[in-house]
């Protein structure tokens, strides 16, 4: 959408679709040149924020980092070279082995709808189950506790705060000011949106070890124990089955046998023994449990802090409990689910759930005690598969699994022996120096995309235009998987005709094929639309059988265990830094050693003062930097 021109100077109205935020943005564009990127101060959603990733685009754009020909063993060739060599080898490994030699890695910076789409049809053509990610490195625990609940992974509450229903807010290991939000709360302008939500009287707890930008907006704060999420949800969810539970919920919507078997599971977590376990005092946890009562319905949004946690997916599922007890989901004032289309709304319920145990596919050959989960196999696999000789070829699209993944030397040492390591990047990095192949493609400002994902909890849906021509020999994900799946005999078109279509007609294709009213956001374009939702619609069309899965038995079985390991000790913590997304960089750090935030006990344990150069590790590794 242009919004004004001038000679050969534009302002192009776009979305920076570097996170989940999704900001709206303005671009001056002279020709080829991108001059500027500014927030819109006009757009609904981010109303005139935007943080240095985002303005960082044009720096970006025209660094002399961005990959522009194809390279084959480190040299310039043609693209023909390029696709038929990097063709000819998967051919000679698939015959030679089957599909699962060839292992794709995919991660943040290419979620775009292109790519995706190339991505699904290429490697589901091909048949390869060898599927890694960075779904299963900061998501996983999430995915699978929504799919053992609700029997769907990708289906996640949402909350607003900008609803007026919405009284009470808990933030779990989350810092959306930073991060831009996170499943289940993606956003812009978390700042100007929480003061707001708190200007109206709404009330806002931030669970965390550390006090983030978060936490200094919060009603109150508490610094919990790192890993110790869980007792307090545990606690929490047996108290609510004590007093404040919504009776119509459990028995309209829960199996009495899994309401149950959820008491006893949370009978041993009594407030005591949770204040130790936590490190918090008894009155707060009391203040914090006073707040869930008064309120009935709340928000409780967590994120990769709770993820990152070895018993993870534990506390994903008591906080979806704790939630589901109080009758706070799919109901007014507490945390509602977007529909995947308007017939979802009012049409058959959704099909597809997965067993009561969960949809666990059978894990890598030479791990197979690591199931999959979302259609992935676990990332922590990948280096066992390549060291066993039972993945060849990798083929890596828009993330780092060296910066990502555990034990980064030794996945280093296991690329080396790769045949083929395909990486497919709008820069140079240190993958593209060990690459076979390296494969030049189109960033978010050479590309259309249509950005809808409603089951993750992405209250709009956006079509955002190329800013400029693709330039150089760089090439769309898309027409690059088209290419290879030809010489493959892997059709992604299905059959259309794929031969001289635009960047711009692929992604409408691709929008009014997920999107029942794709032309209404086609024709709203980076300014959006919401996507529908109406309270109530999850439970008529969604759950399965019309019930949560309150207590699956693999995880209420496993609390008692998680009760009984010891605690104490040092622990460490996650968080985001703002000019990043997961493994990708996008805008200037400061210069010297990471800084290393260290708790005042530990400091004190330790003869540590700020400004002291560090080591710490685990078994999985060492980082230094600066205290």
């Amino acid at each position: 959408m242009v919004m004004q021109s001038a000679a050969d100077r534009k302002v192009i109205r776009f979305n920076c679709l570097l996170c989940g935020a999704n900001c709206g943005m303005m671009a001056t564009v002279e020709g080829e040149r991108i001059l500027k990127a500014a927030a819109d101060p006009d757009h609904p959603d981010s109303g005139g924020y935007s943080c240095a990733k985002g303005r960082a685009i044009p720096e970006l754009h025209h660094s002399p980092a961005r990959l522009d020909r194809p390279r084959l063993g480190g040299r310039h060739v043609s693209w023909d070279v390029l696709l038929d060599d990097l063709a000819a080898k998967l051919k000679g490994l698939i015959a030679d082995g089957g599909p699962d030699r060839v292992a794709r890695y995919s991660g943040t910076g290419f979620i775009d709808a292109g790519s995706r789409f190339g991505s699904r049809g290429f490697f589901g053509g091909l048949g390869t189950r060898s599927l890694y990610g960075s779904l299963t490195l900061d998501v996983g625990p999430c995915l699978r506790a929504a799919e053992l609940v609700t029997g769907f992974a990708s289906y996640h509450p949402f909350w607003s705060p900008d609803d007026p229903a919405s009284k009470l807010a808990i933030f779990v290991g989350v810092n959306p000011m930073v991060s831009g939000g996170y499943t289940g709360s993606p956003g812009a302008n978390w700042t100007h949106r929480l003061r707001e939500f708190r200007r109206r009287g709404g009330e806002l707890w931030v669970v965390d070890p550390r006090r983030t930008n978060a936490a200094r907006q919060a009603d109150r704060h508490l610094s919990v124990r790192p890993g110790a999420d869980v007792f307090l949800f545990a606690w929490i969810v047996r108290e609510l089955l004590r007093e404040g539970f919504d009776a119509g919920e459990l028995a309209g919507a829960c199996d009495p046998n899994d309401v149950e078997r959820l008491r006893r599971a949370v009978a041993p977590f009594e407030l005591g023994p949770v204040a130790k376990r936590t490190g918090l005092a008894e009155k707060d946890l009391l203040a914090l449990l006073g707040s869930i009562r008064r309120s009935r319905r709340f928000s409780i949004i967590p994120g990769t802090g709770v993820s990152f946690a070895a018993s993870g997916v534990l506390t994903y599922w008591l906080i979806w409990a704790a939630m589901i007890v109080s009758g706070s989901l799919d109901r007014e004032g507490g945390m509602r689910f977007f529909a995947p289309g308007l017939a979802a709304l009012d049409g058959a319920r959704l099909e597809g759930h997965a067993p009561q145990e969960g949809a666990f596919g059978p894990g890598p050959a030479s791990r197979p005690d690591l199931a999959g989960v979302f259609g992935e196999r676990p990332s922590a696999a990948l280096v066992d598969e390549i060291e066993a000789g039972e993945v060849r070829a990798l083929m890596i699209m828009g993330g780092n699994p060296l910066t990502a993944a555990p034990d980064p030397d030794r996945l280093r040492a296991a690329f080396a022996k790769l045949y083929v390591l395909a990486v497919f990047d709008s820069f140079d990095n240190e993958l593209t120096e060990l690459a076979t192949h390296v494969v030049p493609c189109s960033w978010i400002t050479e590309r259309d995309d249509f950005r809808y994902m409603p089951s993750l909890g992405v209250a709009r849906a956006y079509l955002s235009p190329a800013l400029v021509p693709l330039s150089a020999e760089r090439r769309h994900a898309w027409w690059v998987f088209d290419q290879l799946g030809r010489r493959l005999g892997v059709d992604i078109f299905e059959g259309a005709d794929a031969d001289g279509v635009d960047d711009e007609t692929v992604i409408r294709r691709i929008a009014r094929a997920s999107c029942d009213y794709a032309d209404t956001v086609i024709e709203a374009g980076p300014v959006g639309v919401d996507v529908p939702f109406r309270y109530g619609w999850f439970h008529e069309k969604a759950l399965p059988e019309g019930r949560w899965r309150l207590a699956p038995p693999v995880l209420a079985d496993r609390l008692s265990e998680v009760w009984s390991e010891p605690g104490g000790g040092p622990k460490l913590a996650s968080g985001r830094i703002l000019e990043s997304v997961n493994s990708a960089h996008y805008a200037k750090a400061e210069e010297g050693p990471p800084p290393i935030h260290v708790g005042a006990d530990v400091a004190r344990d330790h003869a540590i003062d700020a400004g002291d150069r560090i080591r710490v590790g685990t078994s999985s590794g060492w980082v230094e930097g600066l205290a």
